[in-house]
């Protein structure tokens, strides 16, 4: 999904692209230690009105770049992951995708306060987290870039529909409450379910090659 035609190319999604550009320069020097410690900071954040849904949709795009600096950065040195570490990887990546799902699913459900959207969208965002973590833990012991770039992507498309839904929940929950916003919402929700189905299947198939 381009996320330029996701949404209205206004002054906000400008000001996002060039902020993402920005941190990929800067993510792309930086170790894994670092990118690793990077997210775990952003696990520590909480989302509050009225800048919350701006500022997690920034930090969405911060993980869509982290996950990308990821690929082709094996070190040739570096002591090969063992098989059965890499499948502990796969494994979480799976149960981190599955909680995904749930935790976007509970934020069309919330109550249309901010402050319950709030609480719904920060829980997902430290679930994306994790599931980011894991994704670049999993890339880091793969031998094959080919392979990957093929569970970059996909992750990569899980961030990128989750900043759509986060788009649909700030309009929901900041007033433009109304048959379109509600269920713009819900389908950005189901969206996210079945692209988090397809992670699960795409990385078991992963699992087996």
């Amino acid at each position: 999904l381009d996320l330029a035609k996701a949404a209205p190319l206004n002054a906000s999604t400008v000001d996002l692209a060039a902020e993402l550009q920005h941190r990929d320069m800067n993510i792309n020097d930086m170790s894994f230690n670092a990118r690793i410690a990077r997210i775990n900071a952003l696990k520590d954040k909480v989302y509050s009105s009225p800048s919350g849904f701006i500022a997690a949709q920034k930090d969405a795009s911060e993980l869509i770049a982290l996950v990308r600096s990821s690929v082709g950065k094996r070190d040739s040195t570096q002591p090969e992951v063992h098989e059965t570490k890499l499948s502990q990887y796969k494994q979480l990546l799976s149960i981190e995708s599955k909680e995904l799902g749930s935790a976007c699913r509970k934020i069309a459900m919330a109550d249309k306060s901010p402050e319950e959207m709030l609480l719904a969208m920060t829980s997902s965002f430290h679930v994306l987290c994790s599931l980011t973590e894991a994704c670049m833990c999993l890339v880091k012991g793969m031998n094959a870039e080919i392979q990957q770039q093929e569970v970059v992507a996909k992750v990569d498309e899980v961030v990128m529909n989750y900043i759509c839904l986060l788009k649909a929940a700030e309009a929901t929950s900041g007033g433009i409450l109304n048959d379109h916003s509600i269920k713009a919402l819900a389908r950005h929700s189901t969206s996210m379910s079945a692209i988090v189905s397809t992670l699960t299947r795409s990385l078991k198939t992963l699992l087996n090659k």
